[in-house]
């Protein structure tokens, strides 16, 4: 017969974990555990890489329930949106859908210029590095 430990318990587990790669572990070890690993697992996203970012959108995509666990996004890849448009595509409308989303650190970013009418997008805005704090 098995008998759950109190959620406070597992809390308290998930709470000692820092590494991203344990707190997988633990999401895959059980339902209770699940429940508490994947708060910790997706409250802080830092995305370093073309790799990171293209991973976290699948994810994303696939585990709905991740983008409401996101508290705070900070992008540290440089990327020229013409060179990668699908998956800036993709990310943003992650964004779009994380509701309880505060910080918000994204890099410099190339992006189509906004008022360009005929959509070529030959030319393009450079948008600094900045951080918000979303309401």
């Amino acid at each position: 017969m098995s008998r759950e430990l109190p959620l406070d318990l597992y809390r308290q587990i998930v709470e000692e974990i820092r590494e991203k790669a344990d707190l997988l572990s633990l999401c895959l070890t059980s339902r209770a555990l699940y429940l508490e690993a994947s708060q910790a697992l997706y409250a802080k996203v830092r995305l370093d890489d073309l790799e990171q970012i293209s991973a976290i959108v699948w994810t994303f995509e696939s585990t709905p329930r991740a983008l409401e666990l996101t508290l705070e996004l900070n992008i540290r890849v440089r990327m020229h949106i013409a060179q990668f448009p699908q998956l800036a595509m993709q990310m943003i409308r992650a964004i779009n859908r994380m509701g309880n989303l505060t910080p918000l650190e994204l890099p410099e970013l190339w992006i189509p210029d906004p008022f360009d009418v005929s959509k070529r997008a030959a030319s393009f805005w450079l948008v600094q590095a900045c951080k918000l704090n979303l309401p």
